[in-house]
């Protein structure tokens, strides 16, 4: 499985020769100067934000059974290695499931949302919900998917910025 890395933006400081280090202003917060008795100084007025939300919907097909169990645990935790932080696994397309597949499932659920990620799991025919259960993922299984198979609590944003850094993908694995 290849695995694809992403990068992220730093906080650099810069050490003045006779004083503290300072942060130097991100490119994106020039502009963003500070109006109030200290505007004088010439520092940035900068809002730290939450980090962005990445939800990611996986679709299953095929068998998953104690043959596949091993490629989708590599799946997922490449997923939580990229830095996906809503997790939704899409099961309507799987044709079957064994219980080693189901409690591969039911683990590595609970793995995802200890790294405090948040993970639901689609369900689809009454035999794979069944095998679920049995293997104890219930608290994994999504009450109302939407449209977008993303459980609804997870689609609100507190703002057009947050809105423009946070992203949504979709990919389908076949087993």
């Amino acid at each position: 499985m290849q695995h694809h890395h992403l990068t992220s933006t730093a906080t650099t400081h810069a050490r003045n020769h006779d004083g503290p280090a300072e942060p130097l202003m991100h490119p994106a917060a020039i502009g963003e100067r500070d109006t109030g008795p200290s505007a004088g100084r010439g520092r940035a007025h900068l809002t730290l934000a939450g980090p962005p939300v990445w939800r990611h919907k996986l679709i299953l097909t095929g068998r998953l059974d104690h043959r596949t169990a091993a490629d989708f645990e590599d799946e997922i935790e490449c997923l939580c290695e990229e830095g996906v932080t809503i997790l939704t696994l899409d099961l309507r397309q799987l044709v079957a499931i064994d219980a080693a597949g189901a409690r591969t499932i039911a683990f590595r659920g609970t793995v995802y949302r200890s790294r405090g990620r948040d993970f639901a799991v689609i369900p689809g025919s009454p035999a794979i919900h069944d095998a679920l259960t049995e293997a104890g993922a219930d608290s994994l299984l999504a009450d109302d998917p939407g449209e977008t198979g993303i459980p609804l609590l997870h689609l609100a944003s507190s703002s057009s910025e947050r809105a423009s850094r946070d992203m949504s993908t979709a990919m389908i694995k076949h087993l």
